[in-house]
């Protein structure tokens, strides 16, 4: 029997060993797996961060010149407003020698409070105009049917 126990320790020992070699084969295999896919989880999180600082940087790039142009046409409206609501002195001149002539033709003769009151009414509008919302003020906007927040 020893012979026997012998041969069977033997057989046993050669399986454990070759059993222990696959296992650390396949242990060394999953090793490399795991350094690939790390290093292409590392470069994933790179690409992925990259992609964002570029949306992010598109995204202020579109900002700022939707920006520009809304500025500007702010400052386009603000000028024709300015220039709709403060006449040259020519136009003023042409305001108010209309106003007395309409004023004598009427009457027949000319009538001084006729011709201030006008001059008056032209320059209120313009002295109330000057002055430009502040950020935060309501003002009246009506084409958009209400007060809006400036």
């Amino acid at each position: 029997m020893p012979e026997n126990f012998m041969v069977l320790l033997e057989q046993r020992s050669m399986r454990f060993k070759q059993d222990s070699q696959e296992l650390l084969h396949e242990a060394r295999n999953h090793l490399m797996l795991s350094k690939t896919l790390h290093e292409k989880l590392k470069l994933a999180r790179r690409k992925i961060k990259e992609h964002g600082y570029r949306k992010m940087r598109q995204i202020s790039e579109a900002l700022a010149m939707a920006r520009s142009i809304l500025y500007k046409k702010v400052r386009q409206l603000r000028a024709h407003a300015t220039q709709t609501f403060h006449p040259t002195a020519d136009q003023k001149q042409l305001s108010t020698s209309d106003s007395q002539f309409t004023a004598e033709a009427k009457n027949g003769r000319p009538t001084e409070s006729t011709s201030t009151s006008a001059v008056k009414i032209n320059k209120q509008p313009s002295a109330a105009m000057t002055e430009f919302p502040k950020v935060g003020d309501m003002v009246q906007v009506s084409s958009l049917g209400g007060k809006q927040q400036f």
